[in-house]
């Protein structure tokens, strides 16, 4: 997640068509009702790197930002306020919320850790001021005991006394951007009789952790054991991954899931070995979180650097897309089990998405940016983005690019052999044209086109409008084109 964010900053427009390859769910994309709506927008610009949800009330939301600090919500966003009382650094690469005691919070910046008794009221001195808080794991058992992943190692956080006491934990050579764990029954001695080869176990609950490190190792540390072991596998060693997000079924600590920067891994004991890592459509995405529904293991969601956010209904195997209403790339990510899967996204630009599982439909449009004739290259992707909110059930599909000097262009042509990439977004039409702005009349030509048969539709509108009126004629060119299409 934390080279995520320095690339996305550098980005002002991302490419959102990456390489997909292997097995799709097309029929099980989720569009209509199913679509991100916006949660919060407005108060913040700084990047949206991490959110929490109060795991005893589910209207309390904690938000943390990259330069602005942390924002609070008592009644579920309907208003937002700062949280930065004694908070001396403001540049927020994690957020925890104690599960145990929910008032406690926990924030790793960019240089030194804060934690908060009173739900961020106030916040405590800094310590560790001199490392990098990649990320934090709370401990779920042991309240105010946390573990930071840093650019030097795993370091150990003692909350709960007067004053904080901590203590490097190992790893100190790596750059440590996941950290997970827990505690589970695990194999405590191997007893070997002297006159027997058959082996006996003595089993007891072993609190593991698992960290996950810039330069592609993944290390695991039981509380009996003395030293890291490295459980990393050979293929992402081969691959030079990064490990950018760690996450365990709370239910089994044997099931491990990496995210790395060309897709997922998993293993079903703890690491010892791994499941060879069939092809999918989540191959070759940077995978910044990853996220196992506690009350259904099957169901996992992942977080892509420039793809949105996909979810997986059989352990990780198959992948669908959840991103209807979803316009720009996401940073942070969030659940929260309610009636429906509750979801919220966080993005670079300081706005929040919400998103909850209702009745899945199947058609969907792509929405390519409309070329420009007359107005700003820009304006043409703002108009296309509120035409995909509008159409309800389409996904956009971001072609703009910039070129070494700046200069903003429209690059379609990444779609000329793309079908499949397209099938994988769950996309069945694909939709394009183009404004003229001529002597204050306005031309939007449109095309769809059915990426499966390649025939194409066409039609034209044109009113004696100025463009800064434009936003009138979406729902109208929405229209259109469903009956274009049907």
């Amino acid at each position: 997640m934390i080279n995520c964010l320095a690339n996305l900053i550098l980005l002002t427009i991302i490419i959102n068509i990456c390489p997909f390859f292997g097995l799709f769910q097309p029929t099980n994309v989720l569009a209509g009702e199913n679509r991100w709506t916006v949660f919060l927008k407005g108060i913040t610009s700084k990047p949206i790197t991490a959110i929490q949800i109060s795991p005893k009330n589910s209207q309390i939301i904690y938000v943390a930002t990259y330069g602005d600090g942390i924002l609070g919500t008592n009644d579920n966003g309907k208003s937002w306020f700062f949280l930065n009382n004694g908070l001396k650094n403001k540049e927020i690469l994690s957020l925890k919320v104690d599960p145990k005691i929910p008032d406690n919070l926990y924030v790793g910046t960019s240089a030194g850790f804060f934690f908060s008794k009173n739900r961020g009221k106030l916040w405590s001195d800094s310590i560790l001021d001199s490392l990098k808080i990649n990320n934090l794991f709370v401990c779920p058992k042991n309240a105010g005991i946390v573990y930071a992943g840093t650019n030097k190692g795993i370091y150990y956080i003692n909350c709960r006394a007067p004053d904080i006491r901590f203590e490097p934990r190992g790893l100190i050579k790596f750059n440590v951007l996941s950290v997970t764990g827990g505690t589970s029954l695990d194999i405590a001695k191997v007893i070997v009789p002297e006159q027997s080869s058959v082996k006996s176990y003595t089993y007891q609950n072993i609190f593991i952790l698992f960290a996950g490190t810039s330069n592609g190792r993944i290390f695991k540390k039981r509380n009996i054991d003395f030293d890291w072991q490295n459980i990393t596998p050979e293929e992402v060693v081969t691959a030079n991954d990064t490990i950018y997000s760690l996450t365990v079924d709370r239910q089994d600590l044997q099931k491990v899931y990496v995210g790395t920067n060309h897709g997922v891994y998993k293993s079903l004991n703890g690491g010892f070995t791994w499941c060879k890592r069939l092809k999918s459509s989540l191959d070759d995405l940077g995978i910044y979180q990853l996220y196992v529904n506690p009350y259904a293991e099957n169901i996992i969601y992942a977080a892509t650097s420039t793809c949105g956010i996909f979810r997986s209904k059989d352990f990780a195997i198959t992948w669908h897309p959840l991103n209807f209403g979803l316009l720009t790339p996401i940073l942070s990510f969030e659940f929260c089990l309610t009636e429906n899967e509750k979801l919220l996204a966080g993005t670079k630009n300081g706005e929040i998405y919400h998103f909850e599982l209702k009745n899945p439909v199947k058609t969907c449009f792509g929405i390519l940016n409309f070329e420009t004739d007359g107005i700003p290259v820009e304006a043409g992707e703002k108009f296309s983005n509120e035409l995909c909110l509008a159409l309800k059930n389409a996904v956009r599909i971001i072609s703009l690019q910039r070129t070494q000097d700046g200069e903003i262009y429209n690059d379609n042509r990444l779609l000329l052999e793309s079908n499949e990439n397209l099938a994988s977004l769950g996309v069945e039409w694909l939709v394009s044209g183009k404004i003229l702005n001529l002597n204050n009349r306005l031309y939007v030509n449109i095309e769809i086109r059915d990426i499966k048969t390649h025939q194409i539709l066409k039609d034209r509108i044109d009113k004696y409008t100025p463009f800064n009126y434009y936003p009138s004629l979406i729902n109208e060119i929405a229209n259109k084109i469903k009956d274009l299409n049907k």
